[in-house]
């Protein structure tokens, strides 16, 4: 009987201190809430901003497809949503884009997105010409820039940002 309550009193004093461990968490968590973010509220959403560091990434020159030359410079003290991909990509190119308009419909209002930048960063600067950048950019919005660089700038940005990437073209490579 003895040796059954030792085990009765030792699971309870087990519970208890889980509980107690949930519990400190908890409270924990509610009373040191990480400095570094901060909430905005916009219309219809509560966003959630992260005061991380920027990173510093090696400086590109690059081209529009408006023509306007510049360099991964020119992208420090704003947001920027930078996406790789190719005006020949069927599906998940066209759809990633089509969800960043979507972000940026939804945040602009908020005075942090206002001087956003969406760029496509094309892997494909062979067959992708500023004009066809200019046309397939179109559906997007004119906020979003299609940028194109020589093929050793873009082993350079790309290994920066961990995009791999990767041409096989078949016979006809004019597609």
């Amino acid at each position: 009987m003895e040796s059954q309550k030792l085990r009765i009193y030792l699971t309870v004093c087990l519970l208890l201190l889980i509980s107690a461990s949930i519990l400190f968490g908890f409270v924990y968590t509610l009373t040191h809430q990480n400095t570094n973010e901060t909430t905005e509220t916009t219309k219809n959403h509560v966003v959630r901003w992260s005061k991380a560091e920027a990173r510093s990434i090696a400086n590109v020159p690059w081209k529009t497809h408006l023509g306007e030359t510049g360099a991964t410079t020119d992208w420090q003290g704003q947001w920027s949503f930078v996406f790789f991909g190719f005006t020949h990509c069927p599906d998940i190119c066209p759809a990633t884009l089509y969800t960043l308009s979507q972000v940026r419909d939804q945040l602009k209002n908020s005075e942090r997105m206002r001087t956003t930048q969406y760029i496509l960063v094309t892997v494909d600067p062979a067959r992708d010409t500023p004009s066809q950048l200019a046309r397939y950019l179109i559906p997007f919005g004119k906020n979003f820039v299609g940028l194109r660089t020589t093929a050793e700038d873009l082993n350079t940005i790309t290994r920066e940002f961990g995009v791999a990437i990767s041409t096989a073209y078949g016979d006809d490579k004019k597609e």
